[in-house]
């Protein structure tokens, strides 16, 4: 799934090397992240995300539904949309844009009424592309 990173970063009239700064990466870091060359972890999505001040389903351009994002917890749903690319890279799950919004949906949900932790919230997010691979 290709990154609107570069994109967002342009819109918010900011540099790679003012992004690497605010990282504290290199701009040639920032370049890889942007053309795909190095994958966007959870960790990078989270440095990221809190350099722009931006949710991380706006950096991979998902369609999120069913979450207030004025009132939610960025860092939760940051994380739920991390872990979900890295299981899907993990267990070689291509999903489209519209699966990984439902699914960050129901784990942030989830999460949140259930008080998951953010080994439970991972744990979910790899039970949900597992169960995918089987449909």
């Amino acid at each position: 799934m290709k990154n609107k990173l570069r994109e967002v970063r342009e819109r918010l009239n900011m540099t790679a090397a003012q992004l690497a700064k605010k990282v504290g990466t290199t701009e040639v870091q920032i370049c890889r992240l942007e053309t795909d060359k190095r994958k966007l972890t959870v960790d990078w999505l989270l440095r990221l995300c809190g350099a722009m001040d931006v949710t991380a389903d706006e950096i991979v351009d998902i369609p999120v539904k069913g979450i207030n994002k004025t009132k939610c917890d960025p860092v939760l749903l940051d994380s739920a949309v991390g872990f979900l690319l890295e299981a899907c890279e993990r267990h070689n799950v291509k999903p489209n844009s519209k699966d990984i919004a439902r699914w960050t949906t129901l784990i942030y949900n989830d999460a949140v009424s259930l008080h998951l932790n953010v080994k439970q919230t991972r744990g979910l997010a790899t039970t949900l592309v597992k169960a995918s691979k089987g449909r």
